[in-house]
């Protein structure tokens, strides 16, 4: 029986991990959706950022091939600008309204996911078995 409720612990850890893992690629998808709102509405502030292409490539314009080839996918996305997104808008969001639902999204999305990760943190440390 104690064989069984230990499984059980590790079981539902594993379920709740699951859980926070939605609210990560929810986050994820809100920044993909800012890039395309970007390169739909505003594509020279989508070329300024390096033109990135988000989780959904499908849904971007295509590169040209210069940009293919002379701009690896590693440098030309700017993976700075959605961590500074968690704290501020940049400029041109403020003028467009309609684009900072996704950046509210965004907050929401990484706080739960902190929170989420902190809790399931502490859940591991306290199942686990602190024998001599």
């Amino acid at each position: 029986m104690e064989q069984i409720v230990s499984n059980l612990k590790y079981i539902l850890l594993g379920l709740y991990l699951l859980f926070l893992l939605r609210f990560l690629f929810l986050s994820f998808k809100d920044i993909s959706d800012i890039w395309l709102y970007e390169s739909e509405h505003l594509p020279e502030q989508w070329a300024r950022d390096g033109k990135p292409r988000g989780i959904e490539p499908w849904k971007f314009p295509k590169l040209s091939w210069r940009d293919r080839l002379y701009k690896p996918a590693l440098f030309r996305s700017s993976a700075v600008s959605p961590m500074l997104w968690i704290f501020v808008n940049p400029e041109w969001a403020n003028n467009h309204p309609e684009v900072l639902k996704y950046f509210e999204n965004l907050r929401k999305h990484v706080l739960w996911w902190n929170i989420g990760i902190l809790f399931f943190m502490c859940l591991i440390v306290l199942t686990l078995d602190w024998q001599p």
